[in-house]
């Protein structure tokens, strides 16, 4: 499946995002609480051979992505 540069790009971006965790203040419970956004996949290259062609869409690519399928279009911009 290639890739344009912009969906690479996205497409490493999301990767990285789904490694990250996310520092939260929770006002009811008043202490610190973590989000961790989980990914199944631990590189990027094995996340990179998930991704999927689509039909119709004009070379937009779909990759499965924090439990939702993710659309990347040829410029880069992402959707669910």
């Amino acid at each position: 499946m290639r890739l344009t540069k912009p969906q690479l790009k996205a497409l490493k971006d999301k990767w990285q995002n789904s490694k990250v965790k996310e520092h939260l203040q929770s006002p009811q419970l008043d202490k610190t609480t973590y989000i961790i956004a989980y990914s199944n996949y631990r590189s990027f290259l094995q996340f990179r051979k998930s991704v999927q062609g689509t039909w119709g869409c004009n070379g937009a690519v779909t990759v499965q992505w924090c439990g939702m399928w993710l659309c990347i279009e040829t410029d880069g911009y992402c959707h669910t």
